[in-house]
């Protein structure tokens, strides 16, 4: 299969995870190594920090969706733009625009760098 594909699927799979709360499925896509930067915090977090971040989010709202998405799979990595819609726990529908872009090797993620609507997310804050 062509790592074009290979990633495409990748990039689906991981997000149908985060989805259903299933992180085991999650931890499959990532590699041992890998690492997540974000640019709501500027920080990058190792994979288990990154899991428990999943883990306690979910927590927080009913559902989480990665609606939209376009994914540009390549040989080494793919860039995915979406909508991230959280349904809260009140019942209140957010959506925010996301852009998530992967490096992979052997059919795995090895590095993520998210970035999230900023300016949408400090309005709502406020």
């Amino acid at each position: 299969m062509k790592a074009t594909t290979v990633n495409r699927k990748l990039c689906n799979d991981f997000f149908d995870a985060i989805e259903r709360n299933d992180l085991d499925a999650v931890a499959d896509c990532y590699a041992p190594d890998m690492t997540m930067w974000v640019n709501l915090t500027g920080t990058e977090m190792p994979r288990e920090e990154n899991l428990k971040v999943l883990h306690d989010g979910a927590a927080l709202h009913r559902r989480r969706t990665y609606d939209d998405r376009r994914i540009n799979a390549f040989d080494d990595g793919f860039v995915v733009q979406y909508t991230t819609t959280v349904v809260a726990l009140d019942g209140t529908k957010v959506a925010l625009s996301s852009c998530l872009v992967a490096d992979t090797r052997d059919g795995k993620i090895t590095k993520l760098y998210e970035y999230m609507d900023s300016g949408k997310f400090r309005r709502r804050r406020a």
